[in-house]
């Protein structure tokens, strides 16, 4: 082989978001440094990370950089290209089936036993042609070939190439293994020569990450930036989703059913916050990971503050506009109808106490106030007509209203009627909590 390929950049300009992936790190501790894909470094698609805008790159010319390496001095110019490696094709109406939750709308408590049988029947036959669609076609698509020249080093230096048939668009949110065999040739009527393949993993966000994330600048002690830590779990949560809101639904519902496995409602400990820290403004997303990963991180019990945080702060990670804040007037309490905690089995007020609530914080969009929409991944309420009363029909608060007192919304559903008017936003203490 008279041609080597010595690195690959994803991020080439760390102040455009358009033609360049993202900066991101891939946790507290590590910065994902440039070029993200080194000869005799990167083997596997996770030592090769790259995220991009889809908002962004949707009407852009999305650019890479690649160095090569040339072995015969009397080679001073090639041309080179990037392929997907030859793998079965994919039926054209793979790219239109809709989601199930588009077919069959949530709750799916109300479902029949046939609805039920057809909605997961269907559920597993789109998630069967969605896995092969991610696996047989790349998301980057393949590397326009160009000519390049040598220097007298015998590198090329890093040189640009544009992507073609680039799917971020209509994959939607995404976490993609890409595939990319290199070839080259010396002159235009040779045959094609293979380089090498090299494979990276690829996270395909709505748009520009929100606080607490932060775009720039790209340094290793800008622990704000985009963690791919984070990108692992909200990516599979919210695979498919099309907007914001949808996306916040499906991380909503992932993180409530961590619920036996994972967390549990911190009765036992007084329901104090874990994994957030009002006083400092804090959210410890670093023990997060680290409990989801299957370690101990703070420990399995977090309250109602703890919930806002997650919720917020993942689905921000994506482009989501979401906001931490707060709901009752801490005195007096307000009661609460029948609820059912998360890791909880049973109904009844928060933790049996019967004291109800100081205050109650969710994650909540726009000015966090009545018409605004909460997301409330810390407990289930009582989805029946009449929401004070059996039978209980589980009903996960996701994109709903808040609303007024009397509306049939969030407000109705979660405080007790006596004390539906102490069950007031507080948009005052909208937040989003800094991340350690």
């Amino acid at each position: 082989m008279s041609i080597l390929l010595s690195a690959i950049q994803f991020n080439h300009d760390v102040h455009s978001k358009t033609s360049s992936a993202l900066n991101i790190r891939k946790n507290a501790d590590e910065l994902v440094a440039t070029p993200e894909w080194r000869r005799n470094v990167s083997y596997r698609p996770n030592d090769s990370l790259a995220a991009y805008s889809i908002e962004d790159t949707r009407d852009s010319s999305v650019i890479i950089k690649a160095e090569f390496l040339r072995l015969d001095a009397s080679i001073s110019s090639v041309q080179i290209r990037a392929v997907q490696p030859p793998k079965p094709l994919v039926p054209w109406w793979v790219r239109y089936l809709p989601h199930p939750d588009l077919l069959w709308p949530q709750p799916r408590y109300y479902y029949s036993y046939y609805d039920l049988i057809n909605y997961n029947t269907y559920k597993s036959y789109y998630q069967f042609w969605q896995a092969w669609l991610v696996t047989n076609s790349n998301v980057l698509g393949e590397v326009k070939p160009r000519s390049i020249a040598f220097l007298n080093s015998n590198k090329s230096g890093m040189q640009s190439f544009e992507l073609r048939d680039v799917r971020l668009s209509s994959r939607y949110v995404s976490v993609s293994d890409v595939d990319w065999l290199w070839q080259y040739r010396i002159h235009s009527t040779d045959s094609w020569r293979n380089i090498e393949t090299t494979r990276h993993r690829i996270y395909s966000l709505l748009s520009l990450p929100k606080e607490p994330w932060k775009t720039g600048p790209y340094s290793s002690d800008n622990t704000a930036l985009l963690w791919t830590d984070v990108l692992d779990y909200t990516c599979q949560w919210a695979s498919g989703s099309m907007s914001c809101l949808g996306a916040a639904q499906r991380i909503t519902r992932a993180i409530n059913e961590l619920g036996f496995s994972i967390f549990e409602y911190g009765c036992p400990v007084g329901s104090v916050e874990m994994y957030s820290n009002t006083l400092l403004n804090i959210f410890d997303c670093s023990a997060v990971i680290e409990r989801l990963r299957g370690d101990i991180g703070n420990g399995r019990y977090i309250n109602c503050s703890d919930c806002a945080s997650m919720v917020s702060t993942f689905a921000n990670s994506l482009g989501c506009d979401l906001w931490q804040s707060r709901m009752g007037k801490y005195v007096p309490t307000f009661a609460t109808n029948p609820i059912r905690a998360i890791g909880s089995k049973f109904w009844g007020s928060p933790c049996g106490w019967g004291l109800g609530f100081t205050f109650h914080e969710v994650a909540w969009t726009g000015d966090c106030d009545s018409d605004n929409e909460v997301f409330d991944a810390s407990l289930e309420v009582n989805g029946s007509a009449a929401p004070t009363m059996a039978p209980h029909i589980p009903l996960l608060p996701s994109n709903m209203r808040f609303g007024l007192n009397g509306d049939g919304q969030y407000r109705d559903r979660f405080a007790a009627p006596v004390d539906r008017l102490i069950c007031e936003p507080m948009p005052w203490e909208r937040r989003r909590r800094r991340l350690v």
